[in-house]
């Protein structure tokens, strides 16, 4: 049930937010979820290193297309009970919301297929909500035009006078 959040340094960039990163698990099934946000492609090493971690063999066939706008890659890695999901920079709120609600999906998906779980039934839902519900605390403020507006304010203003 803990969910941490951290900046990646105080690499803060032009026109964005430095790298989120955030971990949480789904206690009732066992599963750990690393989500970073606001990923381009300087990021790329850290997001290697997470999916290695979790077992993944292939991290450079995964993280193709890292850096793209709008864009974003899940990784699950179901021996481990362990998923990462990228979601990129965007270009705007809709477009965070679409890259957001896509790898949410994947994510989704993963963990239902594994477990068995039937797709139009309850206990699917109820794993979809609880992962919105883990992960909102950080993509809110990426769906609100004035917050995506004040980071980059906050960006800026960091670049120039520090």
């Amino acid at each position: 049930m803990a969910c941490r959040l951290r900046h990646q340094g105080n690499r803060y960039r032009l026109g964005g937010i430095a790298m989120i990163r955030q971990r949480f698990t789904i206690p009732r099934i066992g599963w750990c979820v690393h989500v970073f946000y606001a990923v381009d492609a300087l990021d790329t090493g850290v997001i290697e290193r997470q999916l290695r971690a979790i077992g993944c063999e292939n991290t450079e066939r995964v993280c193709r297309g890292i850096g793209e706008p709008n864009s974003g890659v899940t990784y699950t890695n179901t021996a481990n009970r362990a998923s990462v999901v990228v979601v990129g920079l965007t270009t705007s709120t809709d477009e965070f919301a679409n890259t957001y609600d896509h790898e949410k999906g994947h994510l989704v998906r993963h963990i239902s297929q594994h477990l068995g779980l039937e797709p139009y039934g309850e206990q699917e839902q109820y794993i979809a909500g609880y992962i919105s519900q883990q992960m909102f605390s950080v993509a809110k403020s990426f769906l609100c035009e004035h917050c995506r507006q004040n980071n980059n304010a906050l960006a800026n203003f960091i670049r120039v006078f520090l």
